[in-house]
């Protein structure tokens, strides 16, 4: 005697939906932002290069061309896309010098762009 097909299960009949998903919160949770002092008070630049950063030198980039220079409303720009506008105000409140911006960016940049080189293994002996 044939044995009986097996009935197919009807997947939209499954009782509570599970949501299976990959957390980024979480990960992203554990990248540790980059702390850096400015006039006596520290901040916190994000762990990795806003994508609005990119985007904004992206831009710059294909209105001058690749030889163009930041000016200092770019600079300014892109230091409130970091840290905020609260930071940058105080700072400039504090009259920072258009020097002492390009040594704060610049320092998140060597950061964030900064190339990725592997490091050795531990040699046991």
């Amino acid at each position: 005697m044939p044995k009986k097909a097996k009935k197919a299960k009807d997947l939209r009949d499954t009782g509570p939906a599970i949501e299976r998903f990959f957390d980024f919160d979480a990960l992203w949770s554990q990248w540790d932002p980059i702390p850096v002092r400015v006039f006596g008070k520290v901040y916190e630049a994000p762990a990795e290069a806003p994508a609005s950063v990119r985007l904004r030198l992206g831009a710059l980039r294909a209105e001058r061309g690749d030889d163009g220079d930041l000016v200092w409303a770019d600079l300014a720009e892109i230091s409130r896309l970091i840290f905020g506008d609260e930071a940058v105000d105080e700072w400039i409140a504090r009259r920072i010098t258009e020097r002492q911006l390009i040594e704060v960016v610049g320092y998140i940049f060597s950061r964030y762009y900064a190339p990725v080189t592997p490091t050795e293994p531990a040699v046991q002996t």
